[in-house]
């Protein structure tokens, strides 16, 4: 294909709601994301699904040839490979603490120190993973899938308490549900 600088100014462009009002839908829909069954297949599995079918495989890690090199290339993924360390949570949870500075209303809930507490678990399962990854032996899968399904579950616990929030926010969030109603509703379709 040719080059033949074409291009657009894109001008003003103005956010469609303010970021007070984007933040409770981005949470929604994260946490939807992250509940949402991912079609049963477990080669895509994804959010808590994902961490479920983890859990259920990591304990048998020790059988494969290359434990050693899986167990390393893991403890990479969660915690040093563009991360931000603890698989993304610490990310997520310095956009929670944004979150609760810009809607006040959500600093009661504690879902920025939740996440900070999810996220020292994914770096102590990466840090138990390093630790498998330079032994002799293939001991430690077990532990590390128990680790797993600890995460899991407070992953389950802290979306769930998330969508709760977002979607009883004329009750839980006074003055949040006045910028866009529509944020509130449930379901997956654009809203």
């Amino acid at each position: 294909m040719p080059l033949n600088n074409d291009h657009f100014v894109a001008g003003n462009l103005v956010p469609a709601r303010g970021l007070a009002a984007a933040i409770p839908l981005a949470l929604r829909r994260n946490a939807e994301q992250m509940l949402s069954p991912s079609g049963g297949n477990p080669s895509f599995a994804y959010g808590l699904e994902g961490l479920k079918i983890l859990a259920e495989r990591l304990g048998h890690w020790g059988e494969a040839p290359d434990w050693k090199w899986c167990a390393r290339f893991t403890y990479q993924v969660i915690e040093k490979r563009g991360t931000g360390g603890g698989a993304f949570r610490l990310l997520y949870q310095r956009f929670l603490e944004e979150a609760e500075e810009t809607v006040p209303a959500l600093r009661p809930h504690g879902l920025s120190a939740s996440m900070g507490q999810i996220a020292s678990l994914w770096s102590q399962l990466a840090g138990r993973l390093k630790e498998i990854s330079e032994s002799d032996t293939a001991a430690g899968f077990g532990q590390a899938a128990r680790l797993v399904s600890e995460i899991a579950a407070r992953e389950g616990d802290f979306y769930r308490q998330v969508l709760m929030l977002v979607c009883s926010a004329r009750q839980a969030l006074p003055g949040m549900a006045a910028d866009s109603p529509r944020f509130f509703t449930t379901g997956s379709g654009n809203s």
